[in-house]
């Protein structure tokens, strides 16, 4: 049960609260004694961060009413089509 409208809940605030910060490419710390991993890991995580954003951004413009529209219509899709025997 929802507390909210599902049209006004989006796939970004779902998504935050399952992801709870963990990161979306995965990444680990490097080992602190290799000087090349950690410029690398400096740079993954910029590129970490513009991936988080990028899909909170297109997430946000999702609703839970949208995925529930959409899964309707598939199913009455997928009733509609014919059944090869």
């Amino acid at each position: 049960m929802l507390t909210r409208p599902a049209d006004s809940i989006t796939l970004a605030e779902v998504w935050c609260l399952v992801q709870a910060g963990d990161p979306v490419l995965g990444l680990h710390g490097p080992n602190p004694s290799c000087p090349v991993g950690i410029d690398v890991q400096r740079a993954l995580v910029v590129i970490e961060r513009q991936v988080a954003d990028a899909v909170e951004t297109r997430l946000g413009t999702i609703t839970i009413a949208d995925v529930l529209s959409d899964a309707a219509k598939s199913a009455v899709d997928s009733q509609a089509a014919p059944h090869g025997n």
